[in-house]
């Protein structure tokens, strides 16, 4: 949903649920939008997605309760800022993604319930982060930045999905602003409010767009007057792109 958007308050207030597909809390304006996902100005605070309780049936199902992603094994650890998060380790089958099981990994959680603001996901060894939204269908691989500390890999999770760890070095870096380079998205993408953020919006596929900075894994573009985040991995750059 984007700024202007027609179905902006235009929801029917007696069917509206309490929080839209990927969680945000309904309406965030005078009423409900219409579809399935909330408008969210970009500079909506955290608070206040920490202050509302988690809705039964908002990831697809019943509230899980009480969070068990304490109980993961030492190698996995994954902190979430409310209760009714649920995890689970899983391996290539539960992946479900060939070309991702064919380059190997480390290890691999799904993390599933409510989030609230987000969660932190850390995996013992070094590589970089694949991840897999839960939102997505069909399924496809994306990235998020990934940081090294005390022996884990730890990326930032605002949906939920599959966390993978694949060897080798870090895939991120700091962001370099970008001059005369235009990106060219090959699927539907999420705009996000940072790398790995929140989602702020949906780009469609074959869009051209101008990349306004970049990492090694997203690329900072303006998308009709929003700017946000998408993935690089599938979106073909051209001209002076870094």
């Amino acid at each position: 949903m984007l700024a202007g958007s027609p179905a902006i308050d235009m929801g029917v207030s007696t069917v509206c649920p309490a929080r839209d597909q990927i969680g945000n809390p309904r309406p965030s304006g005078s009423g409900c939008d219409a579809g399935a996902f909330e408008y969210q100005h970009p500079l909506i605070k955290a608070s206040a997605l920490l202050s509302a309780a988690p809705v039964a049936g908002a990831d697809g199902g019943a509230a899980k309760n009480p969070d068990t992603c304490g109980s993961l094994p030492a190698h996995i650890q994954v902190q979430t800022t409310t209760a009714g998060a649920n995890c689970q380790v899983v391996g290539a089958a539960g992946i479900g993604i060939q070309s991702v099981i064919d380059v190997g990994f480390v290890a691999a959680v799904d993390v599933w319930g409510w989030l609230g603001a987000g969660a932190k996901v850390c995996i013992a060894g070094t590589g970089s982060i694949t991840f897999i939204d839960a939102a997505n269908a069909p399924k496809f691989p994306g990235s998020l930045p990934a940081s090294y500390a005390n022996g884990m890999t730890c990326a930032e999770l605002t949906t939920p999905g599959t966390v993978i760890l694949v060897p080798g070095p870090a895939s991120d870096s700091p962001s370099m602003a970008l001059s005369g380079c235009m990106v060219t998205t090959s699927h539907v993408l999420n705009l996000r409010l940072s790398p790995g953020g929140r989602i702020i919006g949906v780009v469609p596929a074959d869009a051209t767009l101008t990349a306004l900075a970049r990492t090694d894994s997203w690329f900072k573009v303006d998308f009709i007057g929003v700017t946000g985040w998408i993935s690089a991995d599938y979106a073909s750059p051209a001209g002076s792109c870094g």
